[in-house]
C-alpha cells in the first residue's frame, strides 16, 4: 500500500500491486464461478497489471507476499497507521459493523474507531479499506436525494402555505386531486453510481430500500406515464423510441387523461379537481401550460411557471417528496420486480409490459392505498411548513 514517506517509486509498486491485487482476486472469482483453472504466471499478472513481465518477475516475490500472505495485515509498518495489536472483536468490527449500512465510508469509520478507542492504537484508512477486501466486501453505490436549493425552498413553502390553507375552506377539493409522473422500469434495477457507497459481499445482503442493482446493456425498459386519483389509476405506456416531448404530452397525454377524468368512478367530482405534473421539460413548455388552461381551466392545475393569472403557486423544483404518485411507483415497481422474480422464464420486451401492467391493477386494487396517498398530500405540505421547507422523509 502506498504510505507516506516512501519514495516515489515505491509507491508506484505498491500502487500497481493493489490493483492487481483486486483484478486478480476478480479473475480469481471468475475461474471458480466458470470451473475454469487458475494458475498464477508472470504473463497474467503482468496482462492484470498492464506492464511488462520482466518487472513482474523483478518484483515477484513481493507482489506474491502482498496478495497470498495471511499475516502480511497485521505486520507494521513506519508511519502506516497501522495497528501492532487488533483483537478479533476490533477487526470485525472495523470490517462488519458497517456493512450493509448507508454513510459507513472508511474514512467515516477509520474516525470513529480512532475517536472512540481508548488505547492509543489508531488504525488507517487504507488499513480498513484491506481489511475489507479481506473479508470479500465490495464497495456499492446508491444514488443520493435531490438537492433542494434557496428557490426550491421558497417555492415550497409558497405552495404548501396556498394548499394548506386552502383545505380549510375547501376539504372536498384534496379528494379531487390528480397526480401525474413519468417512471422508467427495467427487467433489472437500474445502477447509479454516486458518492454514496455501501460496503458489502453481495447485493443480497444489501436492505431493500436502499439496494440498487447492475443491469446489463441493452437492458429492456418500459417508459410508463402514471395519474392517480382518490379512486382510480390511469396509465399509459410509452411506444418505444418515442421521448417524453411536449408534442408528447399535448396531442396524447393531456387529452386521454381529459377524457378519463369526465368517465364516472374515476375522479369524485371533476368539476373541484386539481392536477398536479412533474417538472418534466415537455409539462414546462407555455403550449403545453396554454393547452393545459384550455382542457381544463385556469384553476385546475399547479403551474410549471409564474403566472400572474393562475391564482395557484407554482410547483417546486427537486421536490418528489411532495408528489404521492411517487410512492405509488415505488410501490408498483416492487411488484414488478417481484413478479419478474417468479418468472421462469426470460423477461423480454412484450413480457416485461404484461408485468408492469399487472403489477399496477394489482397495486390500486390495495384497500384505501390511493385515497391514503391523496390524503397524504396535506400532511406533506403541513410537514413542509413545519420544516421551514426541507426534504421530506417519504
Amino acid at each position: 500500500m502506498p504510505q507516506k514517506g516512501d519514495t516515489q517509486t515505491d509507491q508506484e509498486r505498491d500502487r500497481a500491486m493493489l490493483m492487481g491485487m483486486l483484478k486478480l482476486l476478480d479473475h480469481q472469482k471468475l475461474c471458480k464461478e466458470t470451473g475454469n483453472p487458475f494458475k498464477l504466471t508472470n504473463k497474467l499478472f503482468a496482462t492484470l497489471l498492464g506492464r511488462s513481465e520482466k518487472w513482474v518477475e523483478k518484483t515477484k516475490q513481493h507482489i506474491k507476499k502482498c496478495v497470498y500472505d495471511d499475516t502480511n495485515i497485521n505486520q507494521t509498518k513506519e508511519r502506516s497507521g497501522k495497528p501492532p495489536k487488533l483483537s478479533q472483536q476490533q477487526k470485525r468490527s472495523l470490517t462488519f459493523g458497517s456493512a450493509n449500512k448507508r454513510r459507513k465510508s472508511l474514512r467515516k469509520t477509520t474516525k470513529l474507531f480512532n475517536r472512540n478507542n481508548r488505547s492509543n492504537i489508531t488504525v488507517s484508512k487504507s488499513w480498513v479499506h484491506k481489511l475489507r477486501h479481506k473479508a470479500q466486501l465490495k464497495p456499492f453505490h446508491r444514488r443520493n436525494a435531490p438537492i433542494i436549493t434557496e428557490p426550491n425552498v421558497e417555492h415550497r413553502l409558497a405552495l404548501s402555505k396556498y394548499f394548506v390553507n386552502f383545505f380549510q375552506t375547501n376539504p372536498d377539493v384534496l379528494e379531487n386531486m390528480i397526480f401525474i409522473d413519468e417512471f422508467f422500469i427495467y427487467h433489472l434495477t437500474k445502477c447509479n453510481t454516486k458518492n454514496d457507497v455501501i460496503w458489502a459481499k453481495s447485493r443480497d445482503d444489501i436492505p431493500n430500500d436502499i439496494a440498487y442493482n447492475k443491469y446489463p446493456k441493452n437492458s429492456q425498459c418500459v417508459g410508463i406515464c402514471v395519474a392517480i386519483s382518490s379512486v382510480a389509476v390511469w396509465y399509459d405506456i410509452k411506444e418505444e423510441g418515442q421521448s417524453w416531448d411536449g408534442n408528447y404530452f399535448r396531442t396524447k397525454i393531456i387529452p386521454s387523461i381529459k377524457e378519463w377524468a369526465n368517465k364516472p368512478n374515476n375522479v369524485p367530482d371533476p368539476s373541484k379537481m386539481i392536477i398536479q405534473h412533474d417538472c418534466c421539460p415537455g409539462w414546462k413548455a407555455h403550449t403545453t401550460q396554454s393547452l393545459l388552461v384550455q382542457c381544463f381551466g385556469m384553476a385546475h392545475f399547479i403551474p410549471q411557471l409564474d403566472d400572474e393569472a393562475n391564482p395557484i403557486p407554482r410547483w417546486p423544483g427537486n421536490s418528489p417528496d411532495m408528489n404521492p404518485v411517487e410512492n405509488f411507483g415505488s410501490i408498483f415497481k416492487e411488484k414488478t420486480e417481484e413478479l419478474i422474480d417468479r418468472c421462469n422464464t426470460e423477461v423480454n420486451k412484450a413480457k416485461l409490459l404484461q408485468l408492469v401492467e399487472r403489477a399496477i391493477n394489482e397495486s390500486a386494487q390495495t384497500e384505501c392505498l390511493l385515497k391514503n396517498l391523496v390524503r397524504s398530500f396535506q400532511t406533506r405540505c403541513q410537514k413542509v411548513i413545519d420544516g421551514g421547507g426541507k426534504p421530506l422523509e417519504y
